[in-house]
């Protein structure tokens, strides 16, 4: 397959590795691939131009920012604690570490390095962690969470959370400006705001409270099935 996946018209996935980023794949339609050139003109499936939202946004990318479309996986694919995992957010795939089940293998708690936080998924929003090595799709070996690697971990969120503080905050993760570079590059950080700087206090607070009351009530819900 190797460089064969990224031909004219083809849907990948772009990475980028800038701090706070790194980790996180778009979907994306190669428009142009130049000859001789490891470069790629891409246009995003779900990212918008700030100037007029009915159009989306465009970029140059390297081929080493690319990837083709990363397997589905199965329904009956079984998640488990260290696993290396997707999660879908913020218009894109976000890569961290299953830390904990929270709910009989229906709800998971991941780990993400950068910036290090967790956040609360639902087990349809996750999908196996798989890396493309050589023209070939590998799975990555499991990766031990201990408490000194997330003790950097500023807080705890979960999707409905982290979209009322976006709300409240009057950004708009689709908010795109142009198609330069550089502009592309802005437009990633609107697009995926830093998980607690886009927090005040008052709303970290209540992120927890909601967490300890979902929590509960999962534990509740599990505790009643062995009646």
């Amino acid at each position: 397959m190797g460089d064969q996946a990224f031909k004219k018209g083809t849907y990948v996935e772009v990475t980028s590795d800038e701090e706070g980023f790194r980790g996180s794949w778009y979907i994306a339609k190669i428009i142009e691939r130049p000859k001789l050139n490891e470069f790629l003109e891409v246009e995003y499936k779900d990212l918008v131009m700030e100037e007029d939202a009915q159009k989306k946004l465009r970029d140059r990318v390297h081929l080493s920012y690319v990837r083709p479309l990363a397997p589905a996986g199965n329904v009956g694919d079984v998640i488990k604690v260290n696993d290396a995992v997707e999660a879908c957010l913020r218009d894109g795939w976000w890569s961290g570490v299953v830390h904990e089940d929270l709910g009989d293998g229906k709800v998971f708690l991941v780990y993400f390095d950068d910036p290090p936080h967790k956040m609360m998924f639902d087990r349809s929003d996750l999908r196996l962690h798989f890396d493309w090595v050589a023209g070939k799709w590998e799975k990555p070996p499991n990766k031990v969470i201990t408490p000194h690697t997330t003790g950097s971990a500023q807080s705890i969120h979960t999707p409905s959370t982290l979209h009322a503080s976006l709300s409240n905050s009057h950004q708009t993760p689709k908010s795109i400006p142009t198609q330069t570079k550089a502009s592309a590059t802005q437009s990633r950080k609107l697009a995926n705001l830093d998980v607690v700087g886009a927090l005040d206090e008052s709303t970290l607070q209540q992120s927890m409270d909601d967490l300890r009351k979902m929590e509960n009530e999962w534990r509740k819900r599990v505790a009643g099935l062995h009646f």
